[in-house]
C-alpha cells in the first residue's frame, strides 16, 4: 500500500455563536467555528476480505493454544444479518464471529481459571501487554500493512469481584490492548479501525477483535471540502437531532480527523465535543446539575457517503422513566 501523506496548511478559527430555537433547544453554542481554506486531505475507499474465515478459525483457536479440534471447522449464517458463527463443540467458550463483506471477526476464549478466586498468573500488564499483544498480531500474520498506523489507545482488563459477606476481593483476569489508528498525524474515529487484543494466563491470546481495513487511497483535495461556513450549521443540526429532547447543548471547538465507517469508506471529518443538559423535572440524572457528554461527527467532504448515523445512534438521549426503549452505544 502507498504511503499516505497530509497536509494541513492551515486552519484559522473564528470564535461564532448560534442558537435553535427552531429546533427545540433552549440554545446550542459553539465556540469556534472552523476555516478550512489551505487544507488538502485525501479521502480512501475500497474493502478487501481475503480472509477464508474457516483457515482463521482454525489458526486463531491453534494459536490460543485452546483444545479444541481443528478437524471440521466450520462457520455458520447467524439468523439475523450477514455474520458467520462457530462455537466450540468441546471447549464452549471459543466463539468466532466473523463478517464475509469486511473481514471483520471477533474471537474469545476463556482463560485458564476464570471462576477461580485468584488473579490470572502471569498475566501482563502495561508495555509488557502491549509488546505481547503486537508479537501475536504479528505471528498471526494480522498486523496493518503498515504498522506505523497502529497506535495504543488504551490498556484496560476484566476483573473479578467476589463478596464473602464481609469483604469484596478483587481478582485481575484478562488485559485488554486496544489499538486505534492514525493516518499522517490525524487520529481516526468511528466504527472501524480498531483492534483489540485479549491477553491471559502468561500472556496467552484469549480474545481478538479485528475491525481493520486496509483501503485504496482515492484522490481529495481542498476543492472537495464542505465551505467553511457551513461546518458550525451542520453541526449544530447533528447535535440537535440527536439530543432534541435536552435543555441546552454546549458545543466545543471542532477539530479535524479521519472517521471510519467500518463500511469501507475513510474520510475527513469534523469532531465535535459537546456538553448537553437535560430537565431535572424529567431525568432524575439531571437533578444534580449532571450533564453529559456527547459527540458530533460532521464530514467534511462534498458528498460525503459516510455513515455517520451511526455515531448518532449511539448518542441515545437518556430514558425517561416511563420509556421502555433501552439505551446502546458504539462497541469500542
Amino acid at each position: 500500500m502507498k504511503n499516505t501523506i497530509l497536509s494541513l496548511i492551515a486552519l484559522t478559527l473564528a470564535t461564532a455563536g448560534a442558537s435553535a430555537q427552531d429546533l427545540s433547544l433552549d440554545s446550542v453554542r459553539l465556540e469556534a467555528q472552523p476555516v478550512a481554506n489551505g487544507l488538502r486531505l485525501p479521502a480512501f475507499e475500497g474493502l478487501r476480505s481475503e480472509q477464508k474465515p474457516e483457515i482463521l478459525t482454525q489458526r486463531l483457536i491453534a494459536w490460543s493454544g485452546c483444545e479444541e479440534p481443528l478437524l471440521g471447522v466450520s462457520l455458520t449464517p447467524l439468523m439475523k444479518g450477514s455474520k458467520l458463527a462457530f462455537q466450540g463443540r468441546f471447549d464452549t467458550s471459543i466463539v468466532m464471529q466473523f463478517e464475509p463483506t469486511t473481514g471483520d471477526f471477533s474471537f474469545q476464549a476463556d482463560p485458564a481459571g476464570i471462576d477461580e478466586l485468584a488473579d490470572t498468573p502471569g498475566l501482563p500488564m502495561g508495555q509488557d501487554a502491549v509488546r505481547q499483544a503486537l508479537q501475536h498480531l504479528k505471528g498471526l500474520g494480522l498486523l496493518p500493512e503498515d504498522p506505523r498506523q497502529l497506535v495504543v489507545r488504551h490498556i484496560g482488563g476484566e476483573r473479578m469481584a467476589h463478596f464473602d459477606g464481609e469483604t469484596t476481593q478483587d481478582f485481575a483476569k484478562v488485559t485488554m490492548v486496544h489499538f486505534g489508528r492514525r493516518l499522517g498525524g490525524f487520529d481516526v474515529g468511528g466504527p472501524g479501525s480498531k483492534i483489540v487484543v485479549g491477553l491471559g494466563e502468561n500472556g496467552r491470546l484469549v480474545s481478538l477483535i479485528r475491525r481493520w481495513q486496509e483501503l485504496d487511497l482515492v484522490q481529495g483535495s481542498a476543492e472537495r471540502m464542505l465551505p467553511a461556513e457551513k461546518i458550525g450549521t451542520l453541526t449544530q443540526l447533528d447535535l440537535a437531532r440527536t439530543h432534541n429532547k435536552a435543555m441546552k447543548v454546549d458545543a466545543g471547538r471542532p477539530e479535524l480527523g479521519f472517521y471510519d465507517d467500518g463500511k469501507g469508506r475513510i474520510e475527513p471529518a469534523w469532531f465535535t465535543k459537546a456538553k448537553v443538559a437535560h430537565d431535572p423535572e424529567v431525568h432524575e440524572f439531571a437533578r444534580s446539575g449532571e450533564v453529559l457528554d456527547a459527540l458530533s461527527v460532521v464530514p467534511a467532504l462534498e458528498g460525503s457517503r459516510l455513515d455517520t448515523v451511526q455515531q448518532r445512534d449511539a448518542e441515545v438521549l437518556p430514558s425517561a422513566p416511563d420509556a421502555t426503549a433501552p439505551a446502546s452505544s458504539d462497541d469500542e
